[in-house]
């Protein structure tokens, strides 16, 4: 099996309301022809930033930092990971 030679494939992070892993053949195919029909308007790229005018001045958005000490202490959603232990190598992490 192809998860044999990229173990990448097998690996799953998973919540009670998400699941984050790399997508099937099948899949990007299905995302590859939706992509050819156009994501957009012909001449428009959006750049990623949304600049609303409010009384004739463009507000500043906010970033915001938060420490990993900070974010663990408030974490509450249990997370699963499969098929991690095939992927240490490719990652530069040994098993041990």
């Amino acid at each position: 099996m192809l998860v044999d030679h990229f173990p990448l494939l097998g690996l799953r992070l998973s919540t009670p309301r998400l699941e984050l892993r790399l997508p099937s053949s099948e899949e990007l195919a299905t995302l590859a022809e939706l992509a050819a029909e156009g994501i957009h308007a012909v001449g428009y790229r959006p750049d990623g930033l949304e600049r609303h005018m409010i009384r004739g001045a463009l507000p500043i958005d906010a970033r915001l930092r938060l420490s990993r000490a900070a974010w663990y202490r408030h974490r509450t959603t249990p997370v699963t990971i499969e098929g991690l232990e095939p992927c240490l190598p490719v990652l530069g992490l040994s098993s041990t």
